[in-house]
């Protein structure tokens, strides 16, 4: 009974993590500072984000707090995920698509009056979808994925049915930053982020 349980407690904490993650976004986060259309595509579209002044910050706490709660997730679904760095001020499509070192901006998929942002990238032409990958997986997807064998390394990744960017950096595993979570290694369809469409994009 104990056993039953324990398990039911740690399905309902990775439930509750996978809506945490996807429909909380930042607002847990502290206050931003303001928006910013600065950042540029590499054809120099603007694009939308929200930004942090450097007095800002994420307390010890939070950190621990945020990498505990993934770290259940993981451990519930046996995933093949590894934290690469922790929780910082920036999301996933600031990090795949503008930089992975600068980590005090958040970029939405949508522009706060409901524009293009992120698509941005590709509809300008700095960026050429080179493959796709469409099938009806649950979120996450154990099962095997192969990765198309014609999408380097480096490649961005968006998930197009999951609001999601990441990292090609094997042929195994994408990068990238969970939400207001850290940055994982991941298998591409263990994130947790729908991955029913996978789009690959190369720049020109």
């Amino acid at each position: 009974m104990k056993r039953k349980i324990s398990r039911l407690s740690s399905m309902l904490i990775a439930l509750c993590f996978v809506q945490n993650l996807i429909f909380s976004g930042f607002a847990s986060f502290p206050l931003h500072s303001g928006i910013d259309n600065t950042i540029k595509t590499p054809k120099a579209s603007s694009v939308e984000t929200y930004y942090w002044l450097s007095s800002i910050s994420l307390s010890a706490d939070t950190i621990r707090n945020l990498n505990n709660e993934i770290k259940s997730y993981i451990d519930y679904y046996g995933l093949d995920a590894q934290l690469v760095s922790s929780p910082d001020l920036y999301n996933c499509h600031f990090y795949a698509w503008h930089s992975t070192t600068i980590n005090r901006r958040w970029m939405n998929q949508h522009t706060q009056s409901g524009g293009v942002n992120v698509a941005k990238y590709w509809q300008d032409g700095s960026y050429t979808c080179i493959a796709q990958s469409l099938s009806t997986r649950p979120v996450p997807y154990i099962g095997a994925y192969t990765i198309p064998s014609n999408v380097p390394n480096g490649a961005k990744v968006f998930y197009g049915s999951g609001d999601h960017s990441a990292i090609k950096v094997s042929n195994t595993h994408f990068r990238s930053k969970w939400g207001k979570y850290g940055v994982y290694l991941h298998k591409p369809c263990q994130a947790p982020y729908n991955s029913s469409v996978l789009l690959y994009y190369t720049p020109n």
